[in-house]
Parts: C-alpha cells; structure tokens; sequence
C-alpha cells in the first residue's frame, strides 16, 4: 500500500480571510498578522514552500515591523513556527530537522509538539526514510492529539507500525497493526493483511491464519494470501491441509507467488515420502527459480535421487555438496552415491573422500571412507586405498580393510610403499607374509629394469627372507643372479644361479625368460668373463638343450629370437676357443643350425664358420661362406672382415686376380673400414711380389697418405724406401719422405724411444706416469709419427684417472682429426669414450650425439654399433633434437639384437619427435608400440599419459577421460605422471561442466603430492579458477543483507 501525504490535520482556529490581492512581495504591507498567517498556510498547502517560508519568516521576525499596529496571537505564533520549520523542511535546508527538534523540546507537553512529530514522521513515511519515521511517529502520545479525526488516528498508527514491519521489527508492529485490524476504515485489510504477516514471522500461525482469511475478503490481498496460508498450513505440519488448500492454486494463473504455493505442495508431499507426487511439483519450482535454498535444493535432488533420476538428482546434490554443514555432507554423500549408479566410478570415488573429510555426521564419515577406499581400490588408486584402509583399521570395516589391504599389496605398482607399510605391520599371517615376499620382489624387478642393481639385490634379499611361496622364491634367486652378475660379482651370481635351480625344480610354471634354460644360458655368461670356457660351453650347451625342444611353446620373443640363437651362437664360440678338430666340429654345428633358422645372428656365425673352414684346411668352403656372408648380408658389421678374410685367402690359394677384386671391392664399398688400409698394403705387397712396383708404390703411398701414424702406414714406408733405392733413386725418397707429417729422419729415433716409454707405463695401466709421459711425448713431437695413438692413449688414461676434460680433450682431438683422419680402429675407441663422457659426466647431449654418431661410423663390433646407436637416440632426445631423434629411432629399430626394452625406449622417442612435428596420429601409434613391449617403467608412464592427453587435444573428452581413468592404475609408481594426469582429469571435468569433479581432483592431488614445484602450482591455479566458475555458477539464494522487508502490494 503506498502511502500518502495528507494536508496538515489544522487548518486553523478561524474561519480564512479572502486572499484576493494578496501578493508576494516582501514589500507588502498587512495590517492584520492573522490575514499574513492564513495567507502563508495557503501558500504552504499550495506546495509554494518557499513564499511560505517567507511569509511566516516575516510574520515571525523579532521586530514586527509591519505589523505594529496588531499582536500575533500566541497559538498562532507557535503554528506559524511549526509550518515555517516544516517549509523548511520541504524545502531540504539543512537546519530544517534541527529547527523541528528545538519547537517541540519547546512546547513539549503542548499539542503543537505532538503534532510536529506527527507531520515529520509522516514527512519521513512518504520519502520512506523508516528509520527517521519511527523516531517521530512513536514518540508521540496520541491523546495529546485529542483533536485528530478517528480516521487520521488509524492512518498515524497504520504508517508507526508499517514502518516497524518494513524494519523486520515485528513484535512492535504487531500490537500496533492489532489496535487498527478490528477497525471499520480503510486500513482494516492492511492492518489484517500485515498484522497476520507479523505473526507469520513471529511463528504465532494461528493469528496470522486468521488475520489472513480476513484480507482474503478484499480484492486487493486475494492473490497473495492464499500463498501465506499453505505456507502457515505446511509450517504446522499439517501436510495434508497443505496439499487440500494449497493444489488448487497451483493451476491458477492470477495468484502472486505461485511458485511458493507449488513449493509447499511438493514439500508437503516430499514430508509425507510421496516422492513421485512431490517431484512435478518441485522440479516446476526448480525451473522457474534462478536461486533456491539449500533445503529446497536437497529436497528436490532427494526427490529425483528417490524416483531414480540420478543424473538430475546429481546436478542438484552437487550444488549442495559445496556447503560445509551437515546437509552438505549428506548431499556429498547421495551425490556419490548417485554417480556411482550412473557408472562414473571416480566421480563417485572423488565424491565419497569430500564426504570422509567432512566431520558433521562421524557415521556418515566412517561409511564415506570404506567407499572411497573400496572404490580406489577397484579403479587402481593403490596409494589413497591403501592411506583409506590404514585409517578404517580401528573402525566397524576393521576385517574388511585388512582382507582388502593384503590384496592389494599385490596389486599395487607402488611396491616402495606397500613395502613402507607391511614392514610397520605385524606378518605374522601367512598372507601378509606371502604378501611382503612378494612385494619385495617385484620391488626388486623394478629397481633391476631401471638398472639399480644393488637396490635390486637388497629387494630380493627382503623377499627371499620371507620365503613362503616357492614360485617367487625361485624367481628372486634367479633376478638376484642376473643383477649380480651386472655388478660383476660373477661367483656370487652362479651361486644364486644354482640355489634357483634348486629351488626351480618345486616350481614348474616360472616364465621362459627365467626358466632353467635362461639360468643355464646366464652360468654361461658368468663362466664366460672368467674365461673359463670349459664350463661356459657346458652351460650353453644346456641352455640350448632345455629351450630348443620349448621353442613351439615359448611365447617370449626374447627368449626364442635372442636368448636361444645367442646361446647356440656362445657354444661355438667357447668350442671354437677351446679348439681341436672335435671341439670345431661341433662349433660348426651350431653355427650352422644359426645359419639354418636365419636367426639375427647368422652374418656373425657365417663369419665364425668361415674362421673353422680356415683353421680346418677348408679354403673353398672358407670363401664360398664368406661369398654368402656379403652377398647375403652386405650391411652386416663383419662384411667388411668377410672381404679382407676372402682377399688373404685367395693369396694363399694363389688366386690373386680374385684377391685383388675382393680388396678393391672392400676398399669401394666400405671407405671407413679398420681393413681398408689392410687391403691396400696387402694389394701393394702382391703387386711388389709380382714385379709391378710402380703399382704397388700407389697402393703404399695411398696407405702413407690415408694416415702416417698406422702400422700398415709404417709398413708401406720400408717398401716404399725399398722401391726407391731398388730403382737407384734416394733422393726420391727423401724428397717424399718430407712431405710427410711427422716423418724426420733425425727424430725418428727419439720418437720412437718417448712413444715406447709411455706406451709401456699404458700397458701396465699406470695411468698417471701414462699421462704423465705421453704428455712428454706430444709436448716434443705435437705432429709425429705416433701422435694419434699418443693423444688417444693419453685420454684413455685420464679417463681412468677421472680427469674427464682432459680425456675429452684428447679423445676430441682423434675423433674429429681431419688431416690426416684417425686410423678407423682409433677414431672408434675415440668417438665411444667421448660420447660416454658427453653423455654420462657432462650431459652435454649435442655433442654427445655427434660422437655416438661418429662410433656409428666406425663400429667394428655389434656392441658397440648397439651403444652407438642406443645412446645417440637418447642423446637427441634429452638434447630435444627432435628432427634429428625421428631418424635415429627408426634406424634403432631396425638392431637385429636390441631388447624388448629398448625397442620401447625406440618407439617412445620416434613418438616424442612426431608429437614434437604436430603429427599426433603417428605419435599415438608409436606410443602404443612401446607399451606393447615395456609398460611399466617412466616411460611407458609418460607414453600413457600423452595417450590420453593427446586424445583430449583431439576433442575427445569422453575418450580421454577413459584412458586418463585407466591411467591412475598405471602410474602409481611414477608420482609426477600421476599428478599431470589428475590435472588432465580436472580439465576434462571442467570442460563437461563437472565442477565440483574437478574442484575434487585438484583437491586430492594437492593434498597428497609435493613433487615438482611446476606441478603444485599448475594445480594451483587451476583450482582457484574451478573455485571462481563454482561460485559463479551456484544457484543457491542468499540473504541480500538489506535488513528491510518490502511491502507487496
């Protein structure tokens, strides 16, 4: 009801004088005050409050001076007072409300007083100042107002106690709107209408039921009570008056607040458990409120949650879950519970640890827990299930925990940490004891792939001290040896060999690639560096013995492509070091059965036969094996041997014209080989013994001028003196000779001598005096004949000293010689050492790259072509030389000897640098290649992880959160993987709108990792942006905090 302003209640004592003529100006002259006073109020009633504040003010001076002839009286004088403060007033002056305050202090207890209050407090309702209202209008005592009209009475209490109800303050409201609600006048439906308002806050709904079925009569409050009476119906309880009186306006169109009315019908039916009547009506209320409260909101998702409308109950529940009370805890809890039925596993998982963490409800809390463990475990989370079990111990799901725990331990990847815990718990069970044996040992495998073999051998210790399961015993004494044996502890490594084999025989279903056969064919090897090849070859012998007739059932491609054809392969090689006719006749056996089977290693058993044809006198056979070797196999590292073996040969049959084109093809096709100067001297002393010496001094100068320094070069040098001084010409051999670099006659002697006595202090590996003197020797002679392999030699002594930049320095100096080059055999040992520096001491990886690739180039051994290649495809990838990396990866895989692992390793960079050139297909390909072989080390970690951050980069969030799920399984080991991989989780949930996910993903990963910096504050970040997009998002209502209540009209 707006209010109004009425004129002043007084209009005055006499009847008004006419005002015809009168004018404004301040010159005018009145004979009689009262004619001036009437004339003021009229100006005043006019709104003129400005010429009425004049007048009065003159009516008013001190002196009087235009009116001598006439005495204002005194009742008079004080309204005249009254309406020139009450001008002033209209008129905004600032010491208007002063002035007011002054008068009736002034003529308080008079009734001038009472009606100043009256008029300021009404001047206060109409500008809907309350505050200042109230002040006025109830200090009045309205029987000083003895002349106010019945009607002006209920106004005046009408305005104090709306401006008590709009202030909230409805106990002084409510006796004041009592004193007019019984009154016939224009206010009796308000003062019902508000009175029944009043006692609806006050919670007296008795009173307001009937106040309100008063103004029900009138027209003007009849679409608005209806809604206060089904709420007054539903606030006692009285649900089933709720729904009988409140239904039928929920189709109505004309009442106010409909949506209250369809609010307590649904409510009411949701407090009677009729969940499917309440829910239309609730979710029609829901879909026409911007902003609810949380009662409403956890009972309109209850509603759904009870009609199984679990994806919408879960949107609602979510809004909720955010509250830090015992409602949100609830609604936390139903929300996992809903996301649970929908089959969103770690959304539920995420939901259930919020509502663990929250501590209004302890019950509620410890059921909580036992889900979020449950479900951690289920999904592979093994470091929060195992924390969740450990803290439920003591709790009703005590046994529960404990029986899920123990298989856990054996299921988790995080073995370092299932290991932290089993030792703190008593294992006096045999399944916590089997379970610690076995944990220990696969922490042991873990420690041997990633190469720490002494923690390896300590894991495998702790397990074989727990020995309960005979399987897992045999597998630690046998990963044991094979870990000992890479520390060289070679005695001790055949012990725990023959302890597995003890134990093996109780255990008949160990895997190929620890089977007796891989023990046998790992005895072999330790023999095999102790040089005793009696008892290698035995052992190799057995390996083949035991795998060879397996083979059809052998699903390891290690064991079968490798393991097997290298053992067959090492027992030749032992036969053929032990020699005599039997022992190379069986040599020859099983090189043949390699050459038979095509297995990777046939060019190097072709090559090994070819050695028993020669020590046997079978020379066509020899060359018609070596023909094969490099027609067969022209890239293999020994095709190059196979030539110059070939050309000696046909010298030695006589077959020169033969031997000449096997050497000339050897010198062609392979430039770089160790045998290329072989060949050219061995070509210049054939074609001496047959008289051509100008054609044999080509082929020796061409050996003298490829490089001084080799002893083929050396060698050369004495023919080719010799063919001078035969042909009576030394003086062209002096002349020649002192073209040559480092070559004088005088020096020679003193090269030689220096040279010798530091080579001496290398041979008997006296690093110091080594360095020592062939720093002596190249200070004298920096460009002699043996200055090459003095500046090589040298390196390889600091580099036994651990005088890194000095050995770099002199392997640099031989790898990159360009005038003349460094004899292929030098340049080789010089490329590897520098490389394993580059690499392992001073990771400088670009430089490291240029010497393996320089090894490379002049490997003359498979393993060192497998390092070469190996370590330059990791030196490009930690280097990030992407374009480089693609290249060296493929060519690795084509390593007819590499292992499963680093076939992995392989394909994970051929995947970085495709990823790194924006072709994510081929990465995702090459990413899965790896995983096919090794899916369990940091590697295979990332490659998961780029799997399905990848997927997410293709849009496919739904894809990528399924593997990014999967992952959390994978990972649990590799701590900062599993970190960026819940951040990828957080992002796909944000992206789908699930905030609250992915608020509880950055949650739980904050506040369980601090790994790398970079990480925690990514994470940082991102939620507080989820935080600000939550907030921004919610649609619970909230208190505006105004303090006032608006009247409905």
């Amino acid at each position: 009801m707006q209010p109004k302003l009425k004129k002043l209640v007084y209009g005055g004592l006499l009847s008004l004088a006419s005002l015809q003529g009168i004018q404004a100006q301040q010159t005018a002259v009145y004979k009689d005050p009262q004619a001036a006073y009437h004339a003021a109020i009229e100006f005043y009633e006019q709104a003129l409050y400005g010429k009425a504040e004049d007048e009065l003010g003159q009516l008013l001076a001190p002196d009087q001076a235009l009116y001598n002839d006439w005495e204002l009286p005194e009742l008079y004088r004080q309204k005249a007072e009254l309406y020139a403060a009450l001008a002033a007033l209209r008129l905004e002056r600032p010491d208007a409300e002063n002035k007011l305050l002054v008068l009736i202090k002034k003529y308080e207890p008079l009734s001038v007083a009472a009606q100043a209050k009256l008029e300021v407090g009404r001047y206060y309702y109409a500008q809907r100042d309350y505050k200042k209202a109230i002040k006025y209008l109830s200090s009045i005592n309205f029987k000083d107002l003895n002349d106010l009209s019945n009607e002006d009475l209920i106004e005046a209490k009408f305005q104090l106690a709306y401006c008590y109800f709009v202030s909230k303050d409805f106990k002084k409201a409510q006796p004041v709107f009592a004193q007019i609600k019984g009154t016939k006048s224009e206010y009796t439906f308000p003062a019902n209408y508000y009175y029944g308002l009043c006692s609806f806050f006050l919670k007296d709904f008795d009173a307001a039921l009937a106040s309100f079925e008063v103004a029900n009569k009138s027209s003007r409050y009849e679409k608005v009570v209806p809604t206060y009476i089904t709420q007054i119906h539903f606030m006692k309880k009285d649900y089933d008056k709720t729904i009988a009186y409140g239904e039928p306006y929920t189709k109505s169109n004309t009442v106010r607040e409909r949506m209250t009315i369809v609010q307590a019908v649904g409510q009411a039916y949701y407090e009677k458990k009729n969940y499917k009547k309440a829910l239309p009506f609730m979710e029609e209320y829901a879909s026409k409120t911007p902003k609810m409260t949380e009662d409403i909101f956890y009972q309109l998702a209850y509603t759904q949650y009870r009609a199984g409308k679990y994806e919408d109950a879960a949107g609602n529940f979510e809004q909720i879950a955010r509250l830090d009370n015992k409602l949100g805890q609830n609604a936390r809890y139903n929300l996992a519970d809903c996301q649970l039925k929908l089959g969103r596993k770690e959304e539920a998982r995420l939901s259930f640890k919020q509502a663990a963490e929250m501590k209004q409800d302890k019950e509620l809390q410890i059921d909580a827990k036992m889900n979020y463990a449950k479900l951690s475990y289920e999904l592979g989370l093994d470091n929060d299930a195992i924390s969740a079990f450990m803290e439920l111990l003591n709790t009703k799901y005590s046994n529960e925990s404990q029986n899920l725990m123990s298989q856990l331990f054996l299921n988790t990847r995080d073995y370092e940490k299932a290991l932290s815990i089993l030792r703190t718990i008593d294992r006096s069970e045999p399944s916590l004891k089997e379970a610690f044996q076995k944990v220990a040992y696969f922490r042991g495998v873990q420690h041997y792939k990633a190469s720490n073999f002494t923690k390896a051998v300590e894991r495998f210790n702790e397990s074989l001290g727990s020995a309960v399961h005979t399987e897992t015993t045999a597998l630690a004494h046998f990963w044991k040896a094979e870990a000992l044996f890479q520390l060289d502890q070679f005695d001790k490594s055949i012990d725990e060999y023959n302890r597995f084999t003890t134990v093996a025989a109780a255990a008949p279903q160990l895997p190929a690639n620890s089977s007796k056969g891989t023990a046998h064919y790992g005895l072999g090897y330790n023999y095999l560096r102790k040089n005793s090849y009696d008892n290698a070859v035995g052992q190799f012998v057995k390996a083949v013995k035991y795998i060879e007739p397996r083979l059809s059932k052998i699903n390891d491609r290690h064991v079968s492509n490798f393991v097997y054809p290298d053992a067959l392969g090492r027992a030749g090689d032992c036969y053929l070091y032990l020699g005599g006719t039997n022992n190379y006749t069986a040599a020859a056996g099983y090189y043949e059965r390699i050459v038979a089977n095509n297995f990777p290693n046939e060019d190097y058993a072709m090559y090994q036969l070819s050695l028993i044809y020669s020590l046997t006198n079978q020379a066509q056979k020899q060359l018609r094996t070596l023909a094969d070797l490099v027609g067969q196999h022209p890239s293999s590292i020994y095709a190059d041997d196979a030539l110059y073996a070939m050309g000696s040969t046909q010298i030695n049959q006589n077959e020169f014209d033969q031997a000449k084109g096997s050497f000339d093809q050897l010198i062609v096709k392979y430039p770089d080989s160790e045998y290329t100067a072989k060949a050219l001297y061995k070509l210049g002393v054939l074609s001496y013994s047959r008289d051509m010496n100008r054609e044999a001094l080509d082929y020796f100068k061409t050996v003298v001028s490829n490089n001084v320094q080799t002893e083929e070069a050396k060698a050369a040098l004495n023919f080719i003196r010799k063919i001078y001084i035969d042909q009576g010409d030394p003086d062209g051999f002096m002349a020649y000779a002192s073209t040559l670099q480092g070559y004088n006659f005088s020096d020679m002697a003193a090269d030689s001598l220096l040279y010798e006595s530091a080579a001496s202090s290398f041979d008997q590996e006296n690093w110091p005096a080594a360095a020592d003197n062939y720093s002596k020797y190249l200070d004298r002679f920096p460009k002699g004949l043996n200055s090459m392999s003095a500046h090589l030699n040298r390196g390889i002594a600091y580099y036994n000293l651990k005088e890194y930049p000095k050995a770099l320095s002199d392997f640099s100096y031989v790898a990159e010689a360009k005038d003349p080059k460094a004899p292929p055999a030098m340049a080789e040992e010089a490329n590897l050492l520098a490389g394993r520096i580059c690499y392992h001491i001073t990771e400088d990886y670009a430089k490291a790259l240029t010497y393996f690739q320089g090894l490379e180039q002049f490997a003359s051994s498979p393993e060192n072509r497998s390092e070469a290649r190996l370590f330059g495809m990791r030196s490009a990838y930690y280097g990030q030389n992407y374009q480089a990396l693609k290249g060296l990866a493929t060519n690795f895989l084509k390593e007819p000897n590499a292992s499963a692992a680093n076939k992995a390793e392989a394909h994970f960079y051929l995947a970085k640098a495709q990823q790194a050139a924006g072709n994510n297909a081929k990465a995702m390909q090459s990413y899965k290649e790896s995983l096919k072989l090794v899916d369990d080390d940091i590697n295979a970690s990332e490659a998961h992880y780029q799997l399905a951050k990848i997927t997410y980069i293709q849009r496919d969030l739904d894809g990528a959160l399924e593997l990014a799920f999967q992952n959390n399984k994978l990972l649990g080991q590799h701590l900062n993987w599993l970190a960026r991989n819940f951040i990828l989780i957080a992002d796909i949930y944000a992206e789908q709108g699930k905030l609250d996910a992915a608020k509880g993903t950055l949650e739980s990963l904050l506040g369980n990792f601090n790994g790398e910096a970079e990480i925690v504050k990514e994470a940082q970040d991102k939620l507080a942006q989820v935080k600000q997009a939550i907030s921004s998002n919610s649609r619970l209502r909230r208190n505006d905090g105004s303090g006032e209540l608006e009247m409905i009209d």
